[in-house]
């Protein structure tokens, strides 16, 4: 499992210029659509001068998807995007895309929609890369083109056909978050506070600053994480709790953390003698023997950290 620095929320997105008059005429985006895919293609070869290119993580390749690529069954379309800053006013015109709940999550951090002209634009980013798509209005449908787009030049680029059809929020959406590895994605401390991946710390919560953005919490834990000798949060922003690390000191705790993660999510995909990981599309949890002895837990967000 590849674990990776926080990333900048909006890194990789070409932005582009719009004339004012396309964006007055911008329709308002709302509802649910459900989204159909066709096969990729190579849209554009990449460039022979870069080095191994065919091994970089993030990349597709002809026989299937990769996560980094795949845009959500469902998406709904939720009001205007906010993005802090300076940025924030070249970004009022654009429509924020949430999954709803129960669907099929992304591991995208930034989603959105936007008219130009008859156009919609789409964008699905990690901060690193993504896929981008421009679609025609076809009677109650979108249809077009969505291509892969890297940080990374240059890169073989994929396209493929994507369609939108309109959905009610309320239905059964066509693939369920229940078709997704149920990672854990919160801690339990003694007392009753949780701390939750993707969401804003406790108010109640004693933390104490150390050095740079990493919060020292107060509190042993329990529940899946039981027994920890401290904890570690990456100190939230707007997006809340991006990752959550756990330190154990007793040399035995590992093998019984491991047989608890275990019978809660099968066989590790990554396992060797320091450590034992497991992952879905948006959330990693990687057990590790340090060089010190002390045995962490390392609970991320997948979204910030790829």
């Amino acid at each position: 499992m590849t674990i990776g620095r926080p990333i900048p929320p909006l890194l990789g997105i070409v932005f582009a210029t719009v004339p004012l008059a396309a964006q007055e005429r911008s329709a308002k985006l709302s509802g649910c659509y459900d989204i159909t895919v066709g096969a990729w293609y190579v849209a554009k070869e990449a460039e022979p001068h870069w080095p191994d290119w065919a091994k970089v993580r993030s990349m597709p390749d002809q026989s299937g998807d990769s996560v980094f690529y795949e845009i959500p069954p469902r998406i709904q379309f939720a009001g205007p995007l906010r993005v802090p800053g300076r940025l924030a006013d070249r970004f009022a015109r654009r429509t924020q895309v949430v999954v709803p709940a129960g669907a099929l999550p992304s591991i995208h951090s930034l989603m959105y929609g936007e008219m130009i002209g008859d156009s919609l634009r789409l964008v699905f980013s990690t901060g690193h890369g993504g896929l981008r798509a421009t679609l025609a209005r076809s009677g109650d449908r979108w249809a077009g083109i969505g291509s892969t787009f890297e940080d990374l030049e240059p890169v073989e680029v994929y396209a493929r056909p994507i369609e939108l059809f309109p959905a009610s929020c309320g239905s059964p959406p066509p693939v369920s978050i229940d078709a997704m590895l149920p990672i854990a994605r919160s801690v339990e401390l003694q007392g009753g506070l949780t701390i939750v991946l993707g969401e804003p710390l406790p108010e109640a919560l004693e933390t104490t600053p150390a050095r740079g953005t990493t919060l020292t919490v107060t509190g042993r834990t329990t529940g899946m994480f039981a027994g920890a000798d401290s904890v570690a949060v990456a100190a939230p922003d707007q997006h809340g709790v991006m990752q959550v690390r756990l330190y154990y000191t007793d040399p035995d705790v590992r093998s019984n953390l491991e047989s608890r993660l275990r019978r809660a999510y099968g066989v590790p995909e990554q396992m060797s003698v320091q450590t034992a990981a497991f992952q879905n599309r948006i959330t990693s949890l990687a057990l590790t023997r340090l060089a010190n002895g002390v045995i962490e837990v390392d609970l991320r967000d997948r979204r910030w950290y790829e």
